[in-house]
């Protein structure tokens, strides 16, 4: 899902806990078939690939990608609160959420679910 920073979504904005993103993954909104054969664990996110901010309203624009057709989410670590994105075929995302410099952002995503391992990352200063 392709957005900009100024235009995004009520959804892709939503703050939530960890907790309502697990239920959003067990749910089922992002998931897809599922098949009998054992599959190996998802490996962990990389590091976005570009951290902008924080902007003047204090958010972080996080811009990287995770594997496919997966649910991205990120955290904040100090307030908890985060944002997550559905991505497609390219697993590219775009993410904002309000953080300072220094805060340790909590990024991870989900395949129906399978969660997979955080990636524990700082906002530096630029």
């Amino acid at each position: 899902m392709a957005c900009g920073m100024a235009h995004a979504s009520v959804l892709e904005r939503m703050v939530f806990s960890r907790r309502l993103a697990l239920l959003v993954a067990v749910l089922g909104i992002a998931s897809g078939p599922s098949c009998l054969s054992p599959t190996l664990p998802l490996p962990p996110p990389s590091k976005p690939d570009k951290i902008s901010g924080p902007d003047p309203q204090g958010y972080v624009t996080l811009e990287g990608s995770v594997l496919p057709n997966t649910t991205v989410f990120v955290e904040n670590s100090v307030t908890k609160m985060g944002a997550f994105q559905g991505v497609g075929g390219d697993g590219r995302y775009l993410l904002s959420l309000r953080a300072e410099l220094g805060t340790e952002l909590w990024l991870w995503y989900a395949r129906g679910t399978e969660e997979s391992p955080v990636t524990v990352f700082n906002v530096n200063v630029p």
